[in-house]
């Protein structure tokens, strides 16, 4: 992902970048806090890093029924602000999967198994009736379903040019699910490996068939 904010706010403005996008950027990035009255904050480039704070730890500590951001002159909606609070658990999950890999303990595993925020892609007909998951494109002709951390790493994805394009009678989706019910349907599945963020700007991880069996609750 292009690191400038300014690139993101100025894309969203002229429909070129999801909204999903646009909140995990500015999640990323540093702010100050220029106003905060009410339940009204508005937010600035830094000018001084001392006095800087990073976007996903100023949400942390923002009272959950903020009713107004501004940053510079665009201002958020209700729906932009849930994101904003939804991607702060995000980023953390992806910090604590990247962290732990592959590495994982009993607790850990179950903490994989309530993750919300899967996504994976699949072709369907109009009646569902035949579907088939996206598979990551792989040399070495692997089997491995595309998962993903959130929405805006699965559109991502999408824009991958070597993806094959759906059957004449299908069309794609992008589904989200629990680990609870993602790895269910990955344990009846002959895959060779799971891809989680595979040719998204994060770096792919891959685990072998026995993850699945390993990620249930006893």
């Amino acid at each position: 992902m292009n690191n400038s904010i300014h690139f993101y706010l100025d894309a969203y403005q002229h429909g070129t970048c999801t909204l999903h996008t646009l909140i995990r950027n500015i999640l990323f990035h540093e702010w100050n806090i220029q106003e905060m009255q009410d339940m009204s904050i508005k937010l600035t480039f830094p000018h001084y890093t001392d006095t800087a704070v990073h976007g996903k730890e100023l949400i942390k500590h923002l009272p959950e029924q903020i009713k107004s951001i501004q940053i510079e002159h665009t201002l958020l909606n209700q729906e932009a602000i849930t994101l904003l609070y939804d991607y702060t658990a995000i980023l953390d999950f992806e910090q604590f999967l990247y962290a732990k890999y592959p590495h994982f303990k009993e607790l850990e595993m179950k903490y994989l198994y309530q993750y919300a925020h899967f996504y994976f892609v699949f072709d369907a007909d109009e009646h569902y009736t035949h579907t088939q998951w996206l598979l990551t494109p792989s040399k070495e002709y692997f089997f491995m379903p595309a998962v993903f951390t959130s929405e805006d790493l699965a559109e991502e994805f999408l824009n991958y040019p070597h993806l094959p394009e759906p059957e004449p009678d299908k069309e794609r989706y992008i589904l989200r699910t629990n680990g609870t019910r993602l790895f269910a349907m990955l344990r009846q599945m002959p895959i060779d490996q799971i891809a989680i963020n595979p040719f998204t700007s994060l770096r792919t991880l891959y685990f072998s068939p026995d993850f699945t069996r390993e990620a249930k609750l006893s």
